[in-house]
């Protein structure tokens, strides 16, 4: 059982994996993106949902750690980006000054997801998980 937001928990069916990057086409069922950072690391992943509709973002662990100056502020080399991947253009950041909120709705059925930890001293660990959904606006 994971709890996702205060009142509701859910029971999965599926086995955490902490792996860099993957294409996936997102359904109903939820499934996880679990990363924790490799010394200067990047790592992507494209979701795709049914054409029309979104893809939900659940995070449940976003942390970016270290003492450099990029954890104080949201630059490029330590954050997560989400684009939407038809357009080519960025979306949001999330950073260790400004994290993302709980659940994100995409406006877009084709994204592209970047997590970059690539300073030095930063680790970053992110633990999501990403369905369809027909809802584009909340």
């Amino acid at each position: 059982m994971i709890n996702t937001r205060p009142g509701f928990r859910a029971a999965v069916d599926f086995t955490w994996t902490d792996r860099c990057g993957g294409h996936f086409v997102t359904g109903r069922q939820s499934r996880p993106i679990s990363w924790k950072s490799r010394d200067g690391a990047q790592c992507m992943w494209s979701l795709k949902a049914p054409k029309g509709g979104s893809i939900l973002l659940n995070f449940i662990k976003f942390t970016v750690l270290g003492n450099s100056w990029s954890t104080r502020s949201c630059t490029v080399d330590d954050a997560l980006e989400i684009y939407d991947t038809a357009r080519r253009v960025l979306l949001t950041r999330f950073c260790r000054s400004s994290p993302p909120p709980k659940i994100h709705i995409s406006h877009s059925d084709h994204i592209t997801i970047v997590a970059r930890a690539l300073s030095d001293t930063v680790d970053m660990d992110l633990l999501l998980l990403h369905s369809s959904t027909s809802l584009k606006y909340v």
